[in-house]
């Protein structure tokens, strides 16, 4: 059996890949990726000729990053990304629904020319009704260059609220969720992932703990989106003993709320800011 390493030489040398293409795939993304270039039928349910009708135009990588666009592997990635999505797409302006996932993934890294699912566990009883399944997305980016994404979720009444009649549809949903998040690099949950989870995680977490990161990521999107000073607002709110702390490093998870609430009641009425919080910043 061919290890890692042999697998990323065979494609780089025999099948044109490239380095960078293989360096965030798993072992079995790279045999997934071998099985393809090799026209290997690796699922009875997956038409492998759709490959052959992808038509895509080979151009010469671009020496520099698009203007204002970070690199996939900067600390500012992440913001990047979710300043991509529309106010639609996010739930509580911090967690992407899959349907703008799916949107961004091929404006900013590829199309998507191939998603398998194969469901791993049906409901039974046995099994808590337990439904559970792994997401395959195939994406060929602006270069001709295959990439392959992998995720696994599980959906049953324990974890899911509004859909605890469709476990088998949700599971798959949040495994393709995971797949898209992979392929943007992006560590926001999916808003299909945190279905059922939130009020379980607002009971076990105390809002005196440390502010989240993803909670410091989603202001700092509505901030700029607002025009909003996020200094002027957290020193105005401190004194008014709203939140704990006027330094981002003395924030807590509920001054996060308390802040992101404020933020995003001024995403539809921007004029309504006062002008003492108006004029965003680089507040962090």
């Amino acid at each position: 059996m061919a290890t890692k390493e042999q697998l990323r030489t065979t494609l780089i040398q025999e099948h044109g890949h490239t380095e960078e293409t293989l360096v965030d795939m798993n072992k079995h993304d790279l045999e997934n990726t071998l099985a393809l270039e090799e026209k290997i039928d690796i699922d009875d349910d997956v038409d492998m000729d759709v490959l052959d009708n992808v038509e895509v135009d080979i151009e010469e990588p671009p020496t520099t990053n698009d203007i204002g666009k970070p690199s996939i592997r900067s600390p500012e990635w992440n913001q990047y990304v979710l300043e991509q999505f529309e106010d639609h797409e996010l739930v509580d302006n911090l967690y992407p629904n899959v349907d703008g996932l799916r949107r961004i993934v091929e404006v900013l890294i590829g199309e998507v020319v191939i998603s398998r699912t194969t469901i791993l566990q049906v409901p039974e009883p046995s099994n808590e009704g337990r439904a559970t399944a792994t997401v395959e997305v195939m994406l060929v980016d602006e270069f001709g260059n295959q990439k392959i994404f992998c995720g696994s979720a599980d959906c049953y009444p324990g974890n899911t609220k509004k859909y605890s009649e469709h476990t088998v549809a949700m599971a798959e949903t949040r495994a393709e969720a995971r797949a898209l998040r992979r392929a943007l690099r992006l560590k926001n949950p999916a808003a299909e992932e945190l279905d059922g989870k939130l009020e379980a995680k607002d009971n076990d977490i105390s809002l005196e703990e440390k502010i989240q990161e993803v909670q410091l990521n989603g202001l700092d999107v509505m901030a700029k989106r607002c025009n909003v000073s996020i200094k002027a607002v957290m020193e105005s709110f401190y004194t008014d003993e709203k939140i704990t702390s006027k330094t981002v490093k003395g924030l807590t998870r509920g001054d996060g709320v308390v802040l992101i609430n404020y933020v995003s009641g001024h995403q539809g009425n921007k004029d309504g800011v006062p002008e003492d919080f108006q004029g965003y910043e680089d507040w962090r």
